[in-house]
């Protein structure tokens, strides 16, 4: 009798899936001379940093580099453009930091733009770019004459935020917002300007810095960026009761493991 051979088939485990939330560093805004009177018109807000979120079907051990960016440093000079915030990733996911708020100049392009500046002459500048899928653009400053004059009214422009645009009209004058995750908090919120109300919406990590007058170069210039809040993040949770992979800080909540990663680099691999 003649046995016809077969082979063993190890089944594939189901695909795990996890949804995730890059946000880059915030850029940190312009920063004013406080010895001229009207200073803070001139200096924009900073961008938020780049927010994108989404789902990935894990099918077999990986692992992934994960790179939190820090929000741009603090201005150490007066009459300074702020500057980008550091951008973030998840394997292969990444985004932009914020774009830095303009001084007496346009903001610069980011994950959110940074706001416009205004230039010695009373002129109003551009807003910066964002980019597409991560945030949006910052505000252009605003000027309505006659310009320059006493009469003339000067807003710099704010930075742009993960849901939406920086504005600065004659009637409305708000930074770009923030946009929530699953987690039920807000990220990535732009940099407001000195002389507006800030929004009432709490954003925790991403936002960009304020454009403002600042009395001490180094500690206070181009305030935000390179605060706490400044700094990007990343998060990962899956439905499970243990965890299923390792790296940053875990915790079991609500049938889920959530991996929260700080600042820095991490890796991230399955068990």
């Amino acid at each position: 009798m003649r046995f016809t051979p077969f082979a063993f088939i190890t089944p594939t485990p189901p695909p795990i899936v996890i949804e995730y939330l890059v946000v880059g560093g915030g850029g940190s805004g312009g920063a004013a001379n406080t010895n001229d009177a009207s200073a803070f018109d001139r200096a924009g807000g900073g961008g938020a940093g780049g927010f994108k979120s989404g789902s990935l079907a894990l099918t077999s051990s990986i692992s992934y580099v994960v790179s939190v960016g820090t929000g741009a440093p603090r201005l150490s000079a007066l009459n300074s453009s702020g500057t980008n915030g550091n951008g973030s990733s998840f394997g292969p996911i990444s985004v932009s930091g914020g774009g830095g708020g303009g001084y007496a100049a346009a903001g610069s392009a980011g994950g959110s733009g940074g706001g416009g500046g205004i230039t010695t002459g009373q002129s109003a500048q551009a807003g910066g770019a964002g980019t597409t899928g991560e945030g949006f653009a910052g505000a252009a400053a605003y000027a309505a004459g006659p310009c320059p004059g006493a009469s003339c009214v000067l807003r710099p422009g704010p930075g742009g935020g993960a849901a939406s645009t920086g504005s600065a009209t004659a009637t409305v004058w708000l930074e770009g917002q923030p946009k929530q995750w699953v987690d039920g908090l807000y990220y990535a919120r732009g940099g407001y300007c000195d002389g507006m109300d800030a929004s009432l919406t709490s954003s925790v990590k991403g936002d960009g810095g304020t454009g403002r007058i600042n009395s001490v170069a180094g500690t206070e210039a181009g305030g935000g960026g390179g605060g706490v809040t400044g700094h990007g993040i990343v998060k990962v949770r899956y439905s499970s009761s243990v965890e299923l992979f390792t790296g940053g800080t875990t915790e079991i909540s609500g049938g889920y493991v959530w991996h929260t990663f700080g600042t820095g680099s991490f890796t991230f691999a399955s068990i």
